[in-house]
């Protein structure tokens, strides 16, 4: 093989780790906090009792409690020792974080709220007043994945998980366009379709549908969406498991950043599938359908194509670190 490309220094990614940052990261389990909501319908358990405190704390705004609410309170023999009347969030949060730990409460029902349409309703139980506030969490996640992913400046480049070799839609990507519709780019062709984000129970999913037939059936699928935060959405359906990430041209210098996994040194997690589309961009390569790109710790093994690194989510340890990227072209055989 031929060397086509002799100043592979220059084509390298600086990694940076950022010793302190702040996050907001949607976990999906914490979504499903209602499942043993319980068994003595009247006694709060810790599970309810903390999506009430979300909302008594203004977190969930698709949702407020209309006061007074009365509340019975019980010690560990579930015998009744006094009665509460809140008049206000703050005062149901003062009661709920400062509860003796063998003390229960129970809600005189029914109680009246507030959704995010303005509208008035009331519930029952402690399992109508957990479902109430369970769909609030669900809507207020739809409307953050909506939002993350409906940026125009941005697109979502798509990679195969776990994949070894040469992948059909490697590095295609997704974006919204002005007129809100779903672009797919992919083998130098544009397609349309759209997608919409809904929950299935307690598990969040991404409909994606293609007005392409032969996509169609690789992408007009139910997907369950693994994880997601403001740069990254993990979907899966059955053995298809893909990556979205984020890419916001243009790419001004091959320098990236990452917080530092909290309570390490120096430790932090660098998505290098991420930065393709703009390591493609810095040397002007149009189709990268037609390259293989890799990533290596060491110059000596970039150029003789040894021991690159094989996870896409590379664990760096030290404060700022230099990758090597090989790019080679499977049309000439050169890199």
């Amino acid at each position: 093989m031929k060397k086509l490309i002799t100043t592979i220094l220059s084509l390298s990614i600086t990694l940076i780790l950022f010793n302190s940052c702040s996050s907001d990261i949607d976990d999906l389990s914490n979504i499903n906090n209602t499942d043993n909501i319980a068994s003595n319908e009247n006694e709060i358990e810790d599970d309810l009792k903390d999506l009430i405190e979300e909302v008594s704390r203004g977190e969930l705004d698709c949702i407020e409690f209309i006061y007074p609410i009365n509340l019975i309170l019980y010690n560990d023999l579930n015998e009744e020792i006094g009665t509460e009347n809140v008049v206000s969030n703050d005062e149901f949060i003062e009661l709920l974080t400062t509860l003796d730990i063998n003390n229960s409460l129970s809600i005189s029902y029914p109680i009246t709220g507030i959704n995010g349409d303005n509208e008035e309703f009331t519930v029952n139980d402690n399992d109508e007043l957990a479902e109430a506030i369970k769909l609030c969490k669900q809507f207020i996640i739809i409307g953050q994945c909506n939002t993350i992913i409906e940026n125009i400046e941005c697109v979502w480049e798509v990679a195969h998980v776990n994949n070894d070799g040469l992948d059909t839609y490697q590095n295609s990507i997704f974006r919204i366009s002005d007129d809100d519709l779903l672009q797919y780019y992919h083998n130098g062709e544009t397609y349309r379709g759209a997608w919409f984000f809904y929950f299935i129970n307690d598990s969040l999913h991404l409909n994606i549908n293609m007005n392409d037939d032969s996509l169609g059936l690789d992408w007009n699928l139910d997907w369950e969406v693994i994880y997601f935060d403001d740069d990254f959405f993990e979907i899966k359906n059955g053995d298809n498991h893909f990556i979205l990430d984020k890419i916001c041209p243009p790419c001004e210098e091959l320098t990236f950043e990452e917080c530092q996994i909290e309570n390490t040194v120096n430790t932090s997690i660098f998505n290098l599938n991420s930065y393709t589309s703009c390591i493609y961009n810095s040397e002007n390569i149009l189709n990268s359908q037609d390259y293989n790109i890799r990533f290596y710790e060491l110059l000596d093994d970039a150029e003789n194509d040894i021991n690159s690194i094989t996870s896409n989510l590379y664990t760096s340890i030290i404060q700022t670190q230099t990758i090597y990227v090989r790019i080679d072209d499977t049309i000439t055989d050169t890199y």
